[in-house]
């Protein structure tokens, strides 16, 4: 429903001359990316701690992915093939886990899911020429690029999984029945 209604206004906006495309962008991620950021908030612990952690991880994730993007597309090497992709990134891969000893990375999956979150959604959307996918906006100032939206989607979900947390503290429990004990 959220995604029909988000690309309706977007037609009406685009038919009053606004342009939306940044919101429609950022709920085209964020329903998705918001679910893994959230739950990679609890499992990194669900306090303030995590929060922090989980943000910082998820971004740093998503830079080492966007730097991997950048050198695949900017520095062909055709004698090597599909290779070149993969050493590069077995190469950026590296540099998730080999950060663990600094506090704020040491939730190695929350680097794993930044990295793994840019790349899907980079791979996913259509770049061939002419297009103006992620790919092509790697460097661009905008929502466009897929930093960008990524790392505001981790925060959001991060920032709906803390919510969900202090809320579920204040929501009242059911004590359980004498009967249920029997």
């Amino acid at each position: 429903m959220g995604r029909n209604w988000c690309k309706s206004a977007t037609r009406a906006a685009d038919s009053q001359g606004h342009d939306w495309t940044p919101i429609y962008s950022i709920s085209r991620t964020t329903h998705r990316d918001c679910a893994i950021f959230g739950r990679c908030f609890f499992h990194s612990g669900a306090n303030t701690n995590a929060l922090v952690k989980t943000i910082i991880g998820n971004a740093y994730g998503a830079l080492v992915a966007w730097v991997a993007l950048l050198i695949i597309v900017n520095v062909p090497v055709p004698s090597l093939g599909a290779v070149w992709p993969a050493i590069v990134v077995g190469v950026t891969v590296f540099f998730l886990v080999i950060v663990a000893s600094i506090d704020l990375l040491s939730v190695v999956p929350a680097n794993v899911y930044g990295y793994a979150a840019l790349v899907a959604y980079s791979l996913h959307q259509p770049s061939a020429a002419p297009a103006t996918g992620p790919l092509q906006n790697l460097v661009s100032p905008s929502f466009a690029n897929p930093l960008v939206l990524l790392i505001v989607s981790m925060v959001i979900g991060a920032l709906f999984g803390y919510a969900s947390d202090q809320l579920a503290k204040v929501l009242p429990t059911k004590q359980p029945t004498m009967a249920a004990h029997a």
